[in-house]
């Protein structure tokens, strides 16, 4: 019991002695805005990185202590853009450390301490943030105090791969089909998991009575890596999500007849069962940061200590002037190096505009995309800052500059995604690409920066400005036009439109027309309400069976609006009031005649979704602007319109 008291005391001392004994200084706010223009835009994942300690001075019993203290591996988890880091304590020191904390740039920022596993997290803005700790030493009334920076060349994703098995039901529209194609197909199917992307493995039996096979998921046809032995065909394929519709066609043949059969596969996700799983680490590539460069503690620290106090190069003479004093000749030269500011950074905001070939891409991007950006002159060179919301929806935002892709810091905060780029001027043809999670694809779009709105932010900073005042630029816009306008090209008139969601139900004379009604209908539709009229969209699935859909409402052909976004077609059309008769007629490709059935629409399942915007009455194709509160229900709309990319003119 002595003995271990006197080695915790003897150890208290060699901690606080190293404190007193060291001159410590923590990376200042110059520093990190420097570099976290690096390092922070990784794809989601968790990974692995050493570190390195520092403690600002030559001491090398102050260096050995504070690396005792930190382990040498970090944890990072990227999620949804966002760097958590968590670093580990020493298990044997632990207990004698208290009032532990974390600073960035010399402010305390919030960390999680899990004291069973004796780790630290929090979330940082680039993995090139250097990162101050404080530690106190029980007993003693000292404080403990250094930095942690990651060597980026160390950095290693983990990739996990799951092999796993699932069972799968047969979809067929006979139930004599429906055995057939069973008792070829194996009920359990193989599944290998892999940074979100699944294998998917169905095996077929009588192999030497099939040919000509073919898969298609969510309706488009996907690449299949086909193997057969002993009379099996084990076919292989890609799958998102393992609630994606598989369908599957091929050829029997059997002596002199030959027959076509197809047939869906749903795989029973209650049943995904994991076999094995194993972890690689995968090194990852990254620019800027700490790449190992063993320099002294003092080079990436002011030499005086003081957190406030800046390196002396960079303190920049008043008298410094940028090779260019203004962003463009287009935009107001009393606006750049005017005044008595310094002329080594200016500070603006400027409205932007979307540029898209159809209204509905163009509604979704400027509903994402914030009015007001930010330019940053500095030293000649100009930085445009773009805000986007809905992160939870839209990420892995690359921008264009004049058709080429271009390096670009991407800050996630708050659910926006802050992305900041450098151009050569204002006038750049700026594009914008973004993957929308609810379409599960990349969408572009063009961004237009408005010269004339360019607005210098007298004495701010890059803190101090804002971006998501989307009214000014609003205002703007309509006090400039009110002064241009003719008759010919009046203001447009602004009203209100709703936005609702209503479930259906379907009615048929039998009890399988019902059915396949039913099966193919979505049983939530949309209403848009504008000036008193009501505008329904029905969703169908299944293009490929039912076509040349036609409505009538009160027994009169509706006037309706048919758009096919992949295995889906939307049928739009306008009724005078929800409890209208409405009656959809389609062709049945597999019959070969026409099919009518009944749609009642449940008026006590109504639910407001949103207000927005009409231009002059008209709606667009769709209804709704989409932004980030029907995303989800919406995205797939967007699927059918295109994505072509227009110059603005």
């Amino acid at each position: 019991m002595i003995k271990k008291k006197i080695t915790s005391i003897l150890a208290a001392i060699m901690i606080s002695t190293a404190v007193l004994t060291t001159n410590v200084q923590i990376a200042n706010a110059q520093e990190l805005t420097k570099i976290e223009n690096t390092v922070s835009n990784l794809e989601d994942g968790n990974y692995t990185i050493k570190n390195k300690t520092s403690y600002g001075s030559d001491s090398s019993h102050g260096e050995a202590m504070a690396r005792q203290i930190v382990g040498e591996d970090t944890k990072i988890k990227v999620e949804n853009g966002k760097i958590n880091v968590t670093l580990t304590l020493n298990e044997k020191m632990y207990n004698m450390l208290e009032n532990i904390e974390v600073s960035l740039a010399g402010q305390k920022i919030d960390a999680v301490e899990n004291k069973e596993e004796k780790t630290l997290t929090f979330s940082v803005p680039s993995l090139a943030s250097k990162i101050g700790v404080k530690v106190g030493v029980k007993g003693m009334n000292h404080t403990q105090a250094f930095t942690i920076s990651n060597d980026t060349t160390t950095l290693k994703k983990l990739v996990v791969t799951n092999i796993a098995t699932i069972k799968n039901d047969v979809v067929y529209g006979s139930s004599f089909g429906y055995q057939m194609v069973r008792g070829y197909l194996k009920e359990e199917s193989n599944v290998v998991e892999k940074e979100g992307k699944n294998k998917v493995t169905l095996t077929l039996t009588s192999a030497n009575l099939m040919k000509n096979y073919e898969v298609s998921v969510n309706g488009e046809n996907t690449e299949i890596e086909k193997v057969v032995e002993n009379d099996e065909a084990k076919l292989t394929f890609n799958m998102d999500n393992l609630s994606d519709e598989i369908k599957v066609k091929l050829k029997v043949s059997m002596g002199f007849m030959e027959k076509d059969i197809e047939f869906g596969v749903n795989l029973l996700q209650d049943s995904f069962k994991i076999v094995d799983s194993k972890t690689e680490e995968v090194p990852v590539k990254v620019t800027g940061g700490d790449n190992n460069t063993e320099g002294n503690p003092e080079d990436s620290t002011p030499e005086t200590g003081n957190p406030g106090e800046s390196k002396p190069e960079e303190n920049k003479p008043e008298n410094t002037t940028p090779e260019t004093s203004k962003p463009e000749e287009s935009t107001k030269p009393g606006d750049v190096n005017t005044g008595n500011e310094s002329v080594g950074t200016k500070i603006y905001t400027i409205e932007n505009d979307v540029i898209y070939d159809n209204p509905v891409g163009y509604q979704m991007a400027r509903n994402y995309l914030e009015k007001i950006s930010k330019v940053e002159v500095i030293e000649g060179k100009y930085f445009v800052t773009l805000t986007f919301t809905g992160t939870e929806y839209m990420s892995n935002h690359e921008v264009y500059v004049n058709g080429n892709k271009i390096n670009a810091t991407v800050t996630n905060n708050n659910g926006k995604a802050i992305v900041k780029f450098e151009v050569a001027s204002l006038n750049e043809d700026i594009k914008v690409s973004t993957y929308v999670a609810p379409m599960s694809r990349n969408v572009e779009f063009g961004v237009a920066l408005k010269n004339d709105t360019l607005k210098l932010v007298s004495g701010s900073t890059a803190d101090d400005i804002t971006t998501n005042d989307t009214t000014s630029g609003t205002t703007n816009n309509n006090s400039n036009n009110a002064g241009t306008n003719t008759e010919a090209n009046a203001a447009p008139v602004i009203v209100k439109g709703k936005l609702y969601s209503i479930k259906n139900k379907v009615t048929h004379e039998n009890a399988t027309g019902q059915a396949m009604a039913r099966k193919y209908l979505n049983d939530t539709s949309y209403v848009e309400e504008v000036n008193g009229k009501y505008f329904v969209t029905l969703t169908f699935t299944g293009k490929e069976f039912m076509q040349k859909h036609v409505v009538y409402v009160n027994g009169k052909k509706a006037n309706a609006t048919i758009t096919n976004s992949g295995d889906e077609v939307k049928v739009r059309f306008e009724v005078s009031k929800l409890s209208d008769s409405i009656k959809v007629s389609t062709y049945v490709v597999p019959m070969s005649r026409n099919v009518e059935f009944s749609v009642e629409l449940l008026e006590n399942t109504l639910t407001f979704i949103k207000e927005y915007d009409v231009e002059n009455g008209t709606l667009p194709q769709t209804g709704s602007p989409i932004n980030p509160e029907t995303a989800a229900a919406l995205g797939t709309i967007l699927l059918g319109a295109g994505y072509v990319l227009i110059k603005r003119k």
